[in-house]
């Protein structure tokens, strides 16, 4: 019972990684409103702070895995690629 919350968590953190990251792609991805701009001033903190939280995203998943709280299925799906 213990390894399969284990396993849940690892999973559950890794999703979570996931997820911050897709959400922070998508607005570096994204464009404005063209009817209504924002100052470029403001344009480029969002997308700078978007880069930051991907850097972030990717530093700490590696980090993590290094300690483990990541699952190890990730080595084998890089593995095989």
């Amino acid at each position: 019972m213990n390894e399969s919350i284990k396993k849940f968590a690892q999973w559950a953190l890794f999703s979570a990684l996931c997820f911050i990251g897709i959400i922070a792609f998508m607005i570096l991805a994204g464009d404005e409103d063209p009817m209504n701009p924002m100052p470029f001033g403001r344009w480029l903190l969002i997308k700078a702070l978007a880069m930051v939280v991907i850097a972030i995203c990717i530093w700490g998943g590696k980090r993590l895995y290094k300690k483990g709280y990541l699952p190890e299925y990730i080595d084998t799906i890089t593995e095989e690629e």
